[in-house]
C-alpha cells in the first residue's frame, strides 16, 4: 500500500474515533435531557395533583355549607310544623322536611366519597414528592457525570484532532480536499474496501472496472470509486 493511502486509512480511522467521541456526547445529551423530562413532567403531575386536592377541598366545603344550610331549614321546617294549622299544611311541610333530609343524606354520601379520595391524592401525593426529591437527587448526580464525562471526551477529541493535523500533513493537498468533501458528503466512510474476488466497492457494493483493480493493485495511485467516489484500497 503505497504511503498516500496508508495516511489515508490512517486518517479515516482517527476520524472513526472522532466520531465515536460525538456520538458518545450526543448520546449522554440525550439521556440527560431524556432525565430531566421525566423529572419535568414527575414535577408537573405533582403540580396538577396539588390543585386537584384544592379543588376537592373546596368543593367538600360547598357541600358541606350546603348541608348546613340544610339543616338549618330543616329546624325551621320542624318548627313550622308544630304550628300548622291544617292537615294539608302538615303534610306539605313534612314533605319538604323529608325532602331537604333526602338532600342531606345524598350530601353527606358525597363528602364521605370526596373524604376518601382526597385521603388517597394525598397519600399518592407524598409518594410522588418522595420520588420527585430522589430523582432530582439522582439527576443532580446524572448531571455531574455528564460534566465530567463530557470534558473527557473533549481531552479525547482534542488529542484525535491533534492526530489528524499530524496525519495531514503527509497528505498531498489535492488529495486531502477531496477526503474532505467525501468526508462532508457521507459523514465519514471515505474509504471503501476493494473485494478483489467479486471485483466490487464494499462501500456501494457496484463493480468495479478491471482498469481501476489493475491500478489499485499496482499500487500507484488513489483510486476513487466511479460509482461512490470512494477512496477504494485493498486491505493488507
Amino acid at each position: 500500500m503505497n504511503e498516500q493511502l496508508r495516511c489515508l486509512r490512517n486518517l479515516q480511522q482517527v476520524n472513526d474515533k472522532i466520531r465515536e467521541c460525538e456520538d458518545e456526547k450526543a448520546a449522554l445529551r440525550a439521556a440527560l435531557e431524556k432525565r430531566r423530562l421525566e423529572s419535568e413532567q414527575h414535577r408537573h403531575r405533582l403540580e396538577e395533583l396539588h390543585q386537584k386536592i384544592i379543588d376537592e377541598k373546596k368543593q367538600e366545603d360547598r357541600y358541606n355549607l350546603d348541608l348546613k344550610s340544610n339543616e338549618a331549614d330543616i329546624s325551621k321546617l320542624l318548627l313550622q310544623l308544630t304550628q300548622a294549622g291544617t292537615n294539608e299544611a302538615y303534610s306539605r311541610i313534612d314533605k319538604r322536611i323529608e325532602e331537604e333530609k333526602a338532600q342531606n343524606s345524598a350530601l353527606e354520601d358525597s363528602i364521605l366519597k370526596l373524604m376518601d379520595e382526597i385521603e388517597a391524592m394525598e397519600g399518592e401525593q407524598a409518594a410522588l414528592k418522595d420520588e420527585l426529591q430522589t430523582g432530582q437527587k439522582e439527576l443532580a448526580d446524572f448531571e455531574a457525570k455528564v460534566a465530567r464525562d463530557s470534558i473527557a471526551i473533549d481531552a479525547r477529541i482534542h488529542e484525535h484532532q491533534s492526530t489528524v493535523a499530524e496525519i495531514e500533513k503527509s497528505i498531498e493537498t489535492e488529495v486531502l480536499g477531496k477526503y474532505h468533501r467525501l468526508f462532508e458528503r457521507f459523514g465519514g466512510g471515505v474509504m471503501a474496501e476493494l473485494d478483489m474476488g467479486a471485483g466490487i466497492c464494499l462501500g456501494c457494493n457496484l463493480p468495479v472496472t478491471k482498469q481501476d483493480m489493475n491500478l489499485i493493485l499496482a499500487d500507484n495511485d488513489i483510486i476513487f470509486c466511479k460509482s461512490c467516489s470512494r477512496i477504494l484500497y485493498i486491505p493488507e
